[in-house]
């Protein structure tokens, strides 16, 4: 089984494309855990999450998300962005859908060896709602979460 690490806006990550013939059924939260723990070694990096890819019927791969401490989740903004980073590099275009948890979600951009020229991920939309003078609902519906938000610093 052979990992590629990607790294985005500060995140790591262990891509694993078992669209090239990995039995799915092995992979779970203890195989995420374990290849994390083993990638991040003595004085490596440890990675934030195992990206990953699958066969899909309506894009050019699903993507499964596995956090470090081996949870699923739902969605990942960078993770999302260096697997569109992977399959325009591997597909030469410069758009790519990509099936994830929280729906279909396109990638666009320019991408070399070296890496990524300007990407662009579509995540969805984000509504904001003020909840007093220093609460704000941040509701990131396609993704299913929803947050109360507590701005930090200077008060008036």
């Amino acid at each position: 089984m052979r990992f590629e690490q990607l790294s985005g806006a500060g995140n790591h990550f262990l891509l694993l494309d078992a669209r090239l013939g990995v039995e799915v059924s092995r992979l779970g939260g203890e195989f995420s855990r374990s290849s994390c723990a083993a990638a991040g070694g003595e004085g490596g990096v440890m990675p934030d999450g195992l990206l990953v890819l699958t066969e899909s019927d309506v894009a050019a791969a699903q993507l499964v998300i596995w956090n470090a401490d081996g949870s699923l989740a739902a969605a990942c903004g960078n993770g999302l962005r260096c697997v569109g980073w992977h399959l325009l590099r591997e597909s030469g275009s410069e758009e790519v859908l990509i099936e994830t948890q929280t729906g279909v979600r396109k990638v666009r951009g320019e991408t070399s060896e070296l890496g990524a020229e300007h990407l662009e991920a579509e995540l969805g939309h984000v509504r904001v709602e003020p909840l007093g003078s220093d609460l704000a609902l941040l509701d990131l519906a396609r993704l299913n979460v929803t947050l109360l938000v507590k701005p930090i610093g200077p008060h008036n």
